[in-house]
């Protein structure tokens, strides 16, 4: 009972912390960044290719390698001292070191560590791409958490407008000033509107939820709170070309294709190392101890005596000419050149992909900025329109439908607004990261 009481206390005070907090969009990425579990995959990857390029390093070093056997002989047997047989049981152990290494091997493991580190820079690039990922989708749905909440607050003023209109059209019907058709008319568009803030409340809702959610924060909290944020819209233009001029030096998928590629490279160096000869050094040294071993007198020689004498050692230089192989050399020699024309399209279709899109973001802010104008200069007309209709309908020179389109087409100038102002916020974000300029403190690499 009291573990239970603990356990509940101590979520509490956790959803407590969470709730009192104010989350920067920063404070999401970089909790995001810390948290994912399929962020943790990526670093999992880097961690296995640090590993393989150590272990690369280290297959320079020789082998060495260290033996002992221990027999028992029952029975008719050979004596190993004199290779007599006998029938009676005896023991005997041995002790033995040797080492060897590659002398010359066409140069194949000074290419495999080279290999093994671009393969590194590559996992680190995929690395820092997915963490850019997390990061912009993070952004949008702390965007689209902001952009709900505000059409939330907006959809509250509208309703709080139309209650004042009903209120304003109830008193002039007890007046006999309007027909009771009117009165169903603001109440019908005062019911629209709070329907409207329903809908839009749980458009936030799930919005943050969604937030909460890839943010992978344990039993996220309704009641989270997030930094309220001022989102200035700047008249500037951008050209592709020079976006991707940036980002073809910088941008980690097509840093990560080169790589792969210079990777290839070197892979064709390894496979072609193998039709030169390969020169290998190995040196032994053992000893043995046998219990049928005696001197002159019938005694048994001594533990210590037979190490001394039945010591042994080596050394060997061997030198291996591949002449055919079944021609296996030589075919996976075409298939790595092969392999590297795969890695050099896959380079073009990379810098392809992200001149593409850059393209296509250019497009979208120019035609968003100029749509953003062409809104705000449509608000200003409008909301003096509105403006003019409410006075006439207070003055009753105008029905309770004039009013009613004046305050839709006012909303409708509004909502548009408001989407096309985090529209724009979102893709100067994605041409930010094109040109290598990090949007985010916390977006880095662990190189």
């Amino acid at each position: 009972m009291i573990q239970k009481r603990l356990s509940l206390l101590l979520f509490l005070s956790c959803c407590a912390l969470y709730a009192q907090r104010e989350w920067s969009l920063n404070d999401c990425i970089q909790y995001a960044l810390k948290h994912n579990l399929n962020l943790d995959n990526e670093k999992y990857n880097v961690a296995a290719a640090k590993e393989t390029k150590r272990q690369s390093i280290r297959s320079l070093l020789p082998n060495i390698n260290a033996s002992s056997g221990y027999n028992v002989s029952y029975g008719r047997a050979i004596n190993p001292d004199d290779n007599s047989y006998v029938t009676t049981s005896f023991f005997s152990n041995s002790y033995n070191i040797s080492s060897s290494i590659n002398l010359f091997n066409g140069f194949s493991k000074w290419h495999e560590i080279k290999t093994n580190a671009l393969l590194l820079q590559v996992a680190q690039e995929n690395e820092k791409y997915q963490r850019y990922i997390l990061a912009l989708q993070i952004m949008e749905e702390f965007y689209a958490v902001k952009y709900s909440k505000e059409l939330y607050n907006l959809q509250q003023l509208i309703a709080k407008s139309s209650q004042t209109n009903y209120q304003l059209v109830s008193k002039k019907l007890d007046l006999g000033m309007v027909a009771k058709t009117d009165l169903y008319d603001a109440k019908t568009s005062l019911l629209n509107d709070e329907l409207s803030i329903t809908q839009a409340y749980n458009t936030w809702q799930n919005a943050k939820l969604q937030l909460l959610q890839d943010m992978n924060i344990e039993d996220a909290v309704n009641n989270i709170k997030f930094k309220e944020i001022l989102i200035p819209i700047e008249d500037k233009k951008y050209d592709a070309t020079t976006i991707y001029n940036e980002a073809s030096v910088s941008f980690p998928s097509i840093k990560a294709s080169i790589l792969g590629l210079g990777a290839s490279k070197k892979q064709l160096s390894i496979a072609k190392a193998r039709l030169y000869p390969s020169l290998y050094f190995s040196a032994g040294y053992g000893s043995g101890y046998y219990e049928t071993r005696e001197d002159v007198s019938g005694n048994i020689i001594s533990f210590k005596e037979q190490l001394q004498n039945n010591a042994n050692g080596y050394i060997s230089f061997s030198l291996n000419i591949p002449i055919s192989n079944a021609w296996s050399t030589h075919s996976a020699i075409k298939q790595r050149k092969i392999y590297i024309k795969q890695q050099e399209n896959e380079v073009k279709l990379s810098k392809q992909a992200v001149f593409k899109a850059i393209q296509q973001l250019v497009q979208e802010h120019n035609a968003l900025l100029t749509e953003y104008k062409r809104i705000t200069e449509a608000l200003k007309a409008q909301e003096l329109t509105f403006f003019s209709a409410q006075k006439k309908f207070d003055k009753g020179l105008i029905d309770m439908i004039l009013l009613q389109k004046a305050k839709e087409d006012l909303q409708n100038i509004q909502i548009n607004q408001l989407n096309v102002k985090y529209k724009l916020k979102v893709n100067e974000a994605y041409l930010s990261i094109y040109k290598g300029v990090s949007i985010f403190n916390d977006v880095k690499t662990n190189n």
